[in-house]
C-alpha cells in the first residue's frame, strides 16, 4: 500500500511538471511573438516603401520618409518594451524551472514545427 501510495505522489508530481513546462512554453511562444513580429514588421514596412510598388500598398501609399521613421522608431519602441517583458520571463522561468528558457524554446520551436507553420 505505501509503495503504491508513494508512487502515486510521484506520478502527479511528474504530470504537475510536465504541465508546468507545457504553460511556460505557451507564455513563451506568447512573448516571443510580441517582440518578434513588431521588429519584422517594421523591417517590411522600410523594405516596401524603398520598392517602386510603395505607392499600391495601403500602408506605404501616403508614408512620407519622416512619417516612416516615426512609424518604424514608435513599432521598435513598442517591440523593445515587449523585448524587456521577454527577458523578465526567461529569467523568471529560469529560476522557478532551473533549465534554459530558450533551451526549452528551441525544443518547441524544433518538435512543434508543423503547428506553428500552420
Amino acid at each position: 500500500l505505501r509503495s503504491t501510495l508513494s508512487r502515486r505522489v510521484n506520478e502527479d508530481a511528474v504530470f504537475d511538471a510536465l504541465q508546468a513546462l507545457f504553460h511556460s512554453e505557451y507564455l513563451l511562444m506568447a512573448e516571443y511573438v510580441e517582440f518578434a513580429l513588431p521588429i519584422l514588421y517594421a523591417a517590411y514596412l522600410a523594405a516596401i516603401f524603398h520598392l517602386p510598388v510603395a505607392s499600391y500598398y495601403p500602408q506605404t501609399m501616403s508614408l512620407t520618409s519622416q512619417s516612416l521613421a516615426r512609424t518604424v522608431a514608435t513599432i521598435v519602441a513598442y517591440a523593445a518594451g515587449e523585448f524587456v517583458g521577454f527577458v523578465v520571463l526567461l529569467f523568471l522561468l529560469w529560476r522557478k524551472f532551473g533549465i534554459s528558457p530558450l533551451h526549452q524554446r528551441a525544443f518547441a520551436f524544433e518538435t512543434q514545427a508543423w503547428a506553428l507553420q500552420g
